[in-house]
């Protein structure tokens, strides 16, 4: 996703300077077949009907499987109980699933102001020509992808130096009220190269937390992760629903500045709500 999403913008303004905004989407549109083709080749829903998977990582998938459910089991013997379809319904009743979802919407509202509207701010606020405004609004996503990466690093060894509880709650309760910190100075800064240095940190932040969100459902949910990552996931898409209209009201209600400031406050908000949420207690 970071490096998607590095590679976008100066490819993307490029080609709207060579054969216009529509071009650009014609140019690009073959690239989701390609996707679509790459998927359809590659995943398979159990590995034994994977072309490329051989008998001795067939053997040591299910040896692990077979090891899980003998953990999951009361006696010893391996559970039989299989996944229940409709999980989902129960866990829309968890608290701590539903405190995570709302958690992880705030922090992508962040997300998808950068998403959907950092290019034109660095355009039409910052002064950048087409071609620049498309090579510096990647720079936050190559650092979101590095960021990314340290962070699911760090919550693995919190979690195993602390408990899933703490390990996961510190990079969220750390990095996302300084997510709102640096949101505001990005806004706040008098020079472009100030606001872009304080907006890549905000953004590569975000992408800090991202392991401890997926992690930190997965200790909740156990063997029902697949449903409880859907809902997880439908939160922070629902985010982009909501910010995309709303960051152009705000900015013409109350400039750049406000509308970037309501950004901060869901920063805020979604290190806190970490505070009341506690992965160590499993769904059943």
């Amino acid at each position: 996703l970071g490096l998607g999403g590095a590679v976008t913008p100066p490819l993307v303004a490029w080609l709207m300077l060579e054969i216009g905004w529509r071009g650009a989407f014609y140019a690009t549109a073959p690239l989701a077949l390609l996707g679509a083709w790459i998927w359809w080749r590659l995943s398979r829903d159990d590995p034994r009907e994977h072309w490329a998977t051989n008998a001795a990582e067939i053997a040591l998938i299910r040896a692990g499987r077979e090891n899980a459910a003998n953990r999951g089991s009361c006696n010893g013997e391996p559970s039989t109980q299989a996944p229940e379809t409709a999980a989902w319904r129960r866990l829309l009743r968890n608290r701590n699933i539903l405190l995570i979802t709302f958690s992880y919407f705030s922090m992508n509202y962040v997300f998808y102001i950068f998403f959907n509207w950092f290019y034109i701010y660095l355009v039409e606020v910052r002064g950048f020509g087409m071609l620049a405004g498309g090579f510096v609004a990647s720079l936050p996503w190559l650092a979101g992808a590095v960021m990314a990466s340290v962070g699911g690093e760090t919550c693995d060894r919190l979690c195993q130096r602390l408990g899933p509880r703490w390990g996961c709650r510190l990079p969220c309760a750390v990095a996302m009220p300084l997510v709102g910190v640096f949101l505001l100075l990005g806004a706040l800064a008098e020079s472009a190269p100030w606001a872009i240095f304080f907006l890549t940190i905000c953004f590569s932040l975000t992408q800090f937390t991202e392991g401890s969100y997926w992690a930190g459902t997965s200790f909740v949910a156990r063997r029902h992760t697949y449903n409880a990552a859907g809902i997880l996931n439908t939160g922070g898409n629902l985010a982009g629903v909501v910010s995309a209209p709303l960051i152009p009201i705000f900015v013409g209600w109350f400039g750049w500045v406000g509308a970037l400031g309501t950004g901060s406050v869901m920063a805020i908000v979604a290190g806190l709500l970490w505070f009341w949420i506690r992965v160590d207690e499993p769904f059943e």
